[in-house]
């Protein structure tokens, strides 16, 4: 189950970030109401993340107990990349319950950019023990 779990948390999070690029460059233009598929698939995927990153953190129970015992330097990552994720969550959910926030769209982007650059040092922290895993 874990490797399912992994593999689709990282199918749907390149799946995010490609609608989210194409829908940013679409706000910018003002284009945006003309896209409804990317817009499903963007939600959808983003949705599907989180449901997939709640799985993945309910499969490290002990990194959550033994939080402050680990090392600052160990969790930065980590923990940053989860309040990240709980924050583009927040944001994503305004924005499809009908914000037309400028702000929140402007923020859900950034976050978006910021869980992309953290997602992609988490994963390739443990690319060697992930290659093995999957042999």
């Amino acid at each position: 189950m874990k490797k399912l779990t992994d593999i689709l948390a990282i199918l749907c999070l390149i799946a995010a970030i490609i609608t989210g690029f194409i829908l940013h460059k679409e706000v910018n233009h003002l284009y945006i109401y003309n896209d409804a598929a990317t817009w499903t698939i963007h939600e959808i995927a983003g949705l599907s993340l989180t449901v997939l990153v709640a799985l993945h953190c309910t499969e490290h129970k002990s990194w959550f107990r033994n939080y402050r015992k680990i090392a600052a330097q160990k969790i930065t990552v980590s923990t940053i990349l989860l309040a990240t994720g709980i924050l583009i969550l927040a944001t994503g959910i305004a924005l499809m319950a009908g914000s037309r926030s400028h702000f929140i769209s402007i923020l859900h982007y950034a976050l978006g950019i910021l869980f992309t650059l953290l997602a992609i040092f988490h994963v390739a922290k443990r690319w060697k023990m992930l290659k093995t895993m999957f042999k």
